[in-house]
């Protein structure tokens, strides 16, 4: 970062520091994805429980070794969460209070549940300004 560029950026966060986020407005958008977190499952031991296999060298050997035959793989999903910097973006900036606007794709037919505490930045009435993308592009805003 060259030294305008830094002096510049100094003498905006002074002047945020000095504003009310609450008046501000924001528009985000473009990246928004559902972030899985997932086990591969080595050996399922009943319907509860499973060992997983424990490395992404292990389990790229073990889809190498069924090159050319038939195979199955057990996805575990353990946790959904947002995902791209848009979203995050975007929930930082609701979470202090700035008035935000999102653009992406956040689930079609309805808001996909990770993005609900964003839609309209009110879980219960999540706002539908109109659907921009094929598949699941929506405006979301307050």
């Amino acid at each position: 970062m060259n030294a305008t560029m830094k002096q510049e950026l100094l003498e905006l966060a002074d002047k945020l520091k000095e504003s009310d986020v609450r008046t501000l407005k924001a528009v985000i958008g473009f990246d928004g994805f559902v972030d899985e977190v997932v086990h591969v499952v080595d050996k399922r031991i009943d319907p509860e429980n499973y060992t997983r296999v424990p490395t992404l060298t292990e389990y790229g050997q073990r889809i190498a070794s069924t090159s050319g035959l038939s195979s199955n793989v057990e996805i575990v999903t353990i946790s959904k969460k947002l995902g791209g910097n848009g979203p995050i973006l975007a929930n930082a900036l609701i979470e202090c209070g700035v008035k935000m606007s999102y653009i992406g794709a956040v689930g079609y037919p309805d808001v996909n549940a990770v993005f609900l505490d964003m839609a309209g930045q009110d879980s219960r009435h999540p706002s539908r300004q109109g659907v921009v993308l094929p598949g699941g592009g929506w405006v979301l805003s307050p």
